[in-house]
């Protein structure tokens, strides 16, 4: 069996320990797929890819009824969840606002390229890959969850803000720089998931060490008045 196959098998299968995980009071939406340009170049820009399966594709973003907010909230009550779609990841994410489900969706996006060298999978996997650019980022009425790390520029538009992020991301640093604001400091929460590492690294603000980074269910929580241009890094472990 190919091991791209393997690793499909174990992520669509993948438990997750819910640990009495509590829902937000209000749920999260996701930033439209459309308003996330990636800007990554070569085979791993993930819309050059789709676009060569298929011009005619174009991101879904999942959104929630209100039988599904409750139906994903009483899922989160289990303190065992066999996860099988991400769909279901998504929606667990949008209703906890918890970094677990934003990683395991990170997992299920890496078996979409591969599969794309498969005959019969290819639409499929074009189209699922194109559907994780919703998953990137999602907002609040405070500010944005960055819930993906993919060298891209997100557009968030909401009826509280607008503003832009560009998330850059090289082998040994993640940074993230915000612009498009209509005021200066303008008060924003912007939550950045920490990817799985042995140490939690240290993180910058304008190039100054956060002194006491504030991580909240697997996410640097910086909440603060923002200027355009202002930016936050950390370096990955070598």
């Amino acid at each position: 069996m190919p091991t791209f196959i393997l690793h499909l098998l174990f992520v669509f299968f993948l438990p997750i320990s819910l640990s009495a995980q509590k829902a937000l009071p209000k749920p999260l939406t996701f930033v439209n797929g459309q308003a996330v340009i990636v800007m990554r170049q070569g085979s791993d820009n993930l819309v050059m890819r789709a676009m060569q399966i298929s011009p005619f594709l174009s991101p879904q973003t999942p959104t929630l009824t209100p039988r599904e907010v409750k139906h994903y909230r009483r899922l989160l009550k289990r303190p065992f969840l066999q996860s099988r779609q991400p769909e279901d990841l998504a929606k667990l994410l949008l209703v906890s606002g918890n970094a677990r489900f934003a990683e395991a969706l990170d997992s299920i996006k890496q078996t979409y390229f591969p599969q794309l060298e498969t005959d019969s999978l290819q639409t499929a996997a074009a189209q699922n890959l194109l559907n994780s650019l919703s998953w990137i980022a999602a907002t609040d009425d405070k500010g944005v969850y960055i819930n993906l790390h993919e060298d891209c520029m997100i557009n968030v538009h909401t009826e509280h803000f607008r503003f832009t992020i560009d998330q850059i991301c090289t082998p040994n640093r993640r940074k993230y720089r915000i612009s498009g604001l209509a005021t200066s400091k303008t008060p924003l929460t912007i939550r950045l998931r920490i990817p799985t590492l042995q140490r939690l690294p240290k993180f910058y603000l304008n190039g100054r060490a956060i002194l006491a980074p504030k991580i909240i269910d697997g996410y640097l929580v910086v909440d603060r008045p923002w200027r355009n241009n202002e930016e936050i890094y950390y370096d990955l472990e070598e």
